[in-house]
């Protein structure tokens, strides 16, 4: 009996039916037969359903790929990736459309040599990669020069095609950890948006259904944070459970002294930040009102009782919690008044520092003029009418004294109280000032 050339497991064997083709001597319709898996794998690897020269082109396309035969990385792999184009659209057209048509009939010896060739294409698309390959989203994950920004997550987001994007975001939960989680979650909050209706209203519920179950605080700050702009389109039972879990988070916040040894056996104390705390830092993800109606200003209390500590609660709850104690327009929260004075009023260098160093006034200051990275004194130089002369001067001082006396205190230069009531009023002013003017 003679051996037929092509030997590749598909998951519905063609070999047995060119086999009983090729044994009859009917070689034409083996060629023919071989043509159609190869069609089958192509479609298989790329979820297009087009045919011959079209299906090819498509796939094969050094321009954008949706099977790629090599890394495209260099010239000759291009010119490489478009010969076997060419081959390919060549086989279809000369030899599979005049079989078709009865054009051609095949001797034993044409036969071997065009089984030879559609077995080495099967084998050569089956092991290739594709344009989408679930491996290299998780290497992007992993990139240390990942950017944490919307635009490159939207951008990454395009990449995954739309009938592979659910099982890509719920395999990527399931691969969450400690290194990847913030990347992940930029991920998924730009991708979420592209879920067609039905797609994204099962992701909500996959996210819901592991949210009122899972202990696990690494994988409650990705979705937290991922779903923060849907967060109430998941099941009340699991924003309920998840908020709770970030309030009791935020009431056990505390740092521990922890003793470490250097090299030469000496001890150092430091402070760390407990688990608790890292996970509570979510909280200010949760849109409020909160789902169980629960009052901001219960958290409101939370936090001004964390400003009465040590100067580390202090930078905490201005890091991770300042829009709880200014307002859109920067200025204090008035419910934050008593316990700031009092806390400037005790010598509470971290709050003075937070306040007069205008964390607020800087943070308007990059709203305005779209510049998330600037310092205030970069923003007064650049933005030239930003704020009328010779008023700039003044504010670019003001700046400057609070650097001077906050942010990179001088001996003998600790401030008073009163000086420190005059700085958080200008901050606040200039704040309101400029979140006005942007509206006009």
């Amino acid at each position: 009996m003679a051996e037929v050339p092509l030997t590749i497991d598909f998951d519905e064997d063609p070999h047995s039916k060119i086999q009983k083709e090729y044994d009859a001597g009917n070689f034409t319709s083996a060629v023919k037969t071989a043509i159609l898996f190869l069609t089958e794998c192509i479609r298989d690897r790329t979820d297009l359903v087009l045919d011959g020269d079209s299906l090819v082109t498509r796939a094969l396309s050094p321009n954008s790929p949706l099977i790629r035969l090599n890394s495209l990385s260099t010239q000759s792999e291009i010119d490489e990736q478009t010969g076997h184009m060419m081959i390919l659209q060549g086989v279809y057209k000369s030899i599979r459309n005049p079989r078709n048509h009865n054009l051609k009939t095949d001797d034993k010896f044409t036969c071997d040599s065009i089984l030879t060739l559609i077995n080495f294409y099967v084998k050569s698309i089956k092991t290739a990669k594709t344009f989408f390959d679930f491996d290299e989203i998780v290497s992007i994950i992993k990139d240390r020069h990942f950017d944490r920004s919307k635009e490159y997550a939207d951008e990454i987001a395009k990449t995954i095609p739309d009938n592979k994007r659910f099982d890509t975001l719920t395999n990527l939960i399931r691969i969450i950890d400690n290194s990847n989680f913030v990347n992940i979650a930029f991920l998924i909050r730009s991708s979420i948006e592209l879920l067609e209706k039905e797609e994204r209203e099962g992701f909500h519920d996959y996210c819901s259904n592991l949210l009122h179950k899972t202990d696990n605080h690494t994988t409650i700050k990705a979705l937290v944070f991922a779903l923060s702009e849907v967060w109430n389109e998941l099941k009340t039972a699991a924003r309920i459970r998840i908020e709770g879990m970030l309030i009791q988070a935020l009431k056990q916040t505390m740092f521990i002294e922890t003793k470490t040894m250097d090299a030469f056996g000496d001890y150092s104390v430091e402070l760390v930040l407990k688990e608790e705390g890292h996970l509570a830092q979510y909280l200010r993800y949760v849109p409020v009102p909160y789902t169980k109606k629960v009052s901001p200003s219960q958290v409101d209390d939370i936090l001004m009782e964390k400003l009465t500590r040590e100067p580390l609660y202090a930078e905490f709850v201005f890091e991770y919690f300042d829009t709880f104690v200014f307002g859109e327009d920067g200025s204090l929260n008035t419910r934050y008044e008593n316990v700031v004075c009092s806390q400037l009023d005790a010598g509470n260098q971290k709050v003075y520092e937070e306040l007069t160093a205008g964390t607020a006034l800087e943070c308007v200051a990059r709203e305005v003029v779209g510049n998330p990275r600037a310092t205030l004194g970069e923003i007064i130089k650049r933005e030239s009418g930003l704020i009328p002369k010779p008023l700039d001067e003044a504010v670019a001082k003001a700046w400057g004294y609070a650097s001077e006396h906050a942010r990179h205190i001088r001996e003998g230069r600790v401030p008073s109280y009163e000086e420190a009531e005059l700085v958080v009023g200008i901050c606040a002013s200039v704040s309101t000032y400029l979140v006005r003017k942007s509206k006009t």
